[in-house]
């Protein structure tokens, strides 16, 4: 549609050499910023209401979810919600049930199946927390909790996690009611709360066991559960430097220090010089554990939300900055993430959008990665990950990994991090493989499924489904349409440089013919289907668009 083109331009408008890494002035910085939100706009409100108008058409009618107009309020709740950058402009959780009866159709976006914990958000749910209840659509029960509720502009908010199993490029669908209270307290007296308990700060699951420090929350500890061994040879923290640049020559064209990179000389390491707080402590809860500190120095405040689900190998930091130092003339702020590392790493292993790049060590320069850095053993396949959803600049040095986070340069903008900033990073132990990683990166840049809610009605689709599924050792980079007629359209990508890679892709909807195009769509050849499946094979780093109709 029209919207989605000046959508899309806007967003390629972005691109500029100067906009897109934030070397630009002042003004066209809120231009960009402006640009930004008409496009993601233009996306969110496009996406919610392609998941309702999808949820229309799935046949819900086995379930029970009275309809109560006028004693519920809870339809039209919840608009806007997680839609801004601290929650990485997730699709808007609008409220479309009622009662004490919800369904939940979660979507997985990815290639790969995904067996999770997702995170809803039930509007004017009035059932008693306790006795909350999860199913699949086997009606097979699934463990879920409240993690939260509160008021939440005049509507009561329940944030939920539960067990979800989402086939790639599919959907499911969960039932969430009220049960039958299953226990009973007959104890004359509770817990004394005058007593205030504090655990060790250890965070642990069946995959991985991490450690932070009492005193200043650096994580001192990182065990990959898989072979018993430890990652981290010294705590992983947050580090300030402050980068020297020469006064003369700096910057290509503007004289300023936003597109030039000074040296960084000893870095100040904020959980030794920074006071720390412990803010919460949910150590032993089920589906996910947490931790949430912050740091304090001259006016700079980090504060983390740490999280480790059950069943996943990340450990999740979702860090909000405040006031960040400004540049002058003594040098340029510059905040990174480090991880050393207890073996020896050759290399640093990055992500591209088709593949992987090995980077060699370098302490002077960042390198791009896109969803992943990994320090690729010299010996042995498995070793450390550091991801993240919106930071790319990376470097392996000194046995160490390097995630910068936050450079505050003074020229051409003078302030150019003034306010709140939000990031979100992962740490990770993970076998070091091309797929292995790029499904750990994929699944942590969509960690949050898209979900709408439904109530009971008739419908031609069934409760849970599936575009296409790909096996063999390729990535799918796109999934859209065609931009001409109404095809499908997939970028897939040989991940192997030296191989050639088989795919073979089944399809959950009639297809009637497919066809290889270019880039431009335009098709090249033929391919023959058989039995609604096609076979492929792609040459080594080979990328072929397929069109679907």
């Amino acid at each position: 549609t029209r919207q989605y083109r000046d959508a899309w331009e806007k967003v390629l408008f972005n691109q500029f050499h100067d906009i897109l890494p934030g070397s630009n002035t002042p003004e066209s910085a809120t231009h960009a910023l402006g640009a930004f939100e008409e496009a993601m706009g233009v996306v969110m409100a496009g996406s919610a209401s392609s998941l309702r108008s999808f949820a229309k058409e799935i046949d819900t009618s086995m379930f029970s979810t009275p309809d109560e107009p006028l004693t519920s309020r809870s339809e039209g709740g919840g608009v806007g919600l997680n839609t801004d950058e601290k929650y990485r402009f997730r699709i808007s959780g609008t409220e479309r049930g009622r009662g004490k009866t919800r369904l939940v159709h979660l979507f997985n976006p990815t290639r790969y199946p995904r067996k999770d914990v997702a995170e809803v958000t039930l509007w004017d749910w009035t059932g008693n927390p306790e006795q909350m209840r999860a199913f699949d659509t086997d009606g097979n029960p699934l463990a879920c909790r409240v993690a939260r509720q509160m008021t939440d502009w005049n509507h009561l908010r329940t944030d939920v996690l539960v067990e979800a199993e989402i086939p790639a490029f599919g959907y499911t669908t969960e039932k969430i009611e009220e049960g039958e209270k299953g226990s009973f307290c007959f104890a004359a007296m509770p817990p004394d709360p005058r007593v205030t308990r504090y655990r060790s700060n250890v965070m642990e699951n069946d995959l991985v066991k991490v450690t932070f420090d009492d005193g200043n929350f650096a994580i001192t500890s990182c065990v990959d559960k898989v072979t018993g061994k430890e990652l981290l040879a010294s705590p992983a923290q947050f580090v300030l430097y402050r980068e020297q640049h020469a006064q003369e020559g700096v910057g290509i064209l503007s004289g300023g220090n936003a597109g030039a990179r000074g040296v960084c000389p000893q870095p100040v390491n904020l959980h030794q010089v920074g006071t720390p707080a412990l803010l919460c402590q949910e150590l032993d809860t089920p589906l996910c554990k947490k931790l949430v500190y912050s740091l304090k120095w001259e006016g700079f405040t980090i504060r983390v939300t740490a999280r480790l689900f059950d069943g996943s190998p990340i450990l999740e930091l979702s860090v909000e900055m405040e006031q960040f130092p400004t540049g002058d003339e003594t040098g340029v702020p510059h905040l990174s993430f480090t991880a050393p590392l207890q073996y020896h790493a050759s290399a640093l292993r990055c992500d591209m959008q088709t593949g992987i790049l090995d980077r060699a060590p370098e302490g002077m320069h960042d390198g791009f990665t896109r969803n992943f850095l990994f320090g690729l053993p010299e010996t042995g396949d498995r070793g450390l990950s550091l991801l993240s959803d919106c930071r790319y600049g990376c470097r392996l040095w000194d046995n160490t990994l390097h995630l910068s986070l936050l450079r505050a340069s003074n020229g051409p903008d003078r302030y150019p991090e003034i306010g709140e900033r939000f990031c979100r990073i992962g740490l990770a132990p993970t076998d070091g493989s091309v797929f292995a990683l790029k499904e750990l990166g994929e699944r942590f840049a969509h960690w949050s499924f898209p979900y709408t809610t439904n109530t009971a009605h008739p419908g031609s689709l069934p409760l849970t489904g599936q575009l296409v599924s790909v096996e063999g050792g390729v990535s799918v980079s796109g999934v859209k349409m065609s931009e001409e007629g109404n095809a499908l359209i997939l970028r897939l990508a040989n991940l192997s440089t030296s191989e050639p890679a088989k795919a073979v892709l089944r399809f959950g909807i009639p297809v009637s013919r497919a066809a290889e195009t270019d880039l431009a769509e335009i098709e090249k050849k033929p391919l023959p289907l058989e039995n609604n499946c096609l076979s492929l094979t792609l040459a080594p780093g080979q990328v072929m668009t397929v069109k679907i109709e």
